[in-house]
């Protein structure tokens, strides 16, 4: 449905609203130049960004953080993901959330190291750990719950963690040839590569994520191919934008959709 309330006349290039688009006929009426168009000629011609957030952005004047280079084979654009303020709130859920969670994994540890050893050094920094009469340690079993129990928490606390980093030092990197595309984002040659043929992209824009926070989704880059692939989530609006254009630019140099 976004794609029928999104098209453009190929004659004046003025927007046709959905009324004026007949799907049983295969036909639409732009009102402004009187003129009858099938639809197949109009998808070529329908505005890329559904939500207009792309229009106006100019991909060759990447704004601070952001580059795009290429050497005839391949394309590179890069978005910085840095930006302090949101890594500051980032590194205090991540603080918070960790903090409490190295109190359990010290005490599983430490029982751990009293199975292992016989006994924990003196040095182990680990909080009292007996139960019962005498303060006897955890028996095995206990040691090996508490494992599996701390494990997605350990989990979302790496996560985190990754987070704070990548808002730190981190970065969008897509990278795209002829026949091939990836999308990366990390920090340095650690984090999350997907690939995606840049032959089947229909549609760049500006989306939301699948997951929420807070309750609320976040704006992201959605490249629509053979499946969707979200990126960008990280990346300031300026930069998000920027690299939204610049990869709307490169994957359907028409400035449309692709059927």
């Amino acid at each position: 449905m976004d794609r029928v309330s999104n098209l453009a006349c190929p004659s004046c290039s003025a927007a046709i609203p959905a009324d004026d688009v007949n799907i049983g006929e295969g036909v639409a009426l732009c009102r402004a130049c009187s003129t009858l168009s099938r639809l197949s000629a109009l998808a070529a011609t329908a505005p890329l960004a559904v939500q207009g957030t792309l229009a106006g952005v100019n991909p060759a004047a990447p704004p601070a953080g952001c580059s795009m280079s290429g050497n005839g084979v391949e394309t590179v654009l890069v978005a910085s993901c840095r930006s302090i303020p949101t890594a500051a709130v980032a590194l205090g859920m991540a603080a918070f959330w960790n903090g409490i969670v190295s109190v359990f994994v010290l005490i599983a540890i430490a029982s751990t190291l009293h199975h292992a050893l016989g006994s924990v050094p003196a040095w182990f920094p680990a909080p009292p750990m007996g139960s019962g009469q005498g303060g006897a340690p955890m028996p095995l079993g206990m040691t090996l719950f508490l494992w599996v129990f701390l494990a997605p928490f350990i989990a979302i606390g790496a996560m985190l963690a990754g987070v704070v980093a990548t808002l730190l030092v981190g970065r969008v990197e897509v990278r795209v040839r002829s026949d091939s595309a990836s999308a990366f984002t990390g920090v340095g040659p650690l984090g999350w590569r997907r690939r995606f043929d840049p032959l089947h992209v229909r549609q760049v824009s500006i989306g939301q994520t699948t997951w929420k926070q807070n309750d609320q989704t976040r704006p992201v880059i959605v490249i629509e191919g053979e499946s969707a692939i979200r990126i960008g989530s990280l990346l300031t609006e300026t930069r998000r934008n920027w690299l939204g254009a610049a990869l709307q630019e490169i994957l359907v140099p028409r400035g449309g959709v692709r059927c």
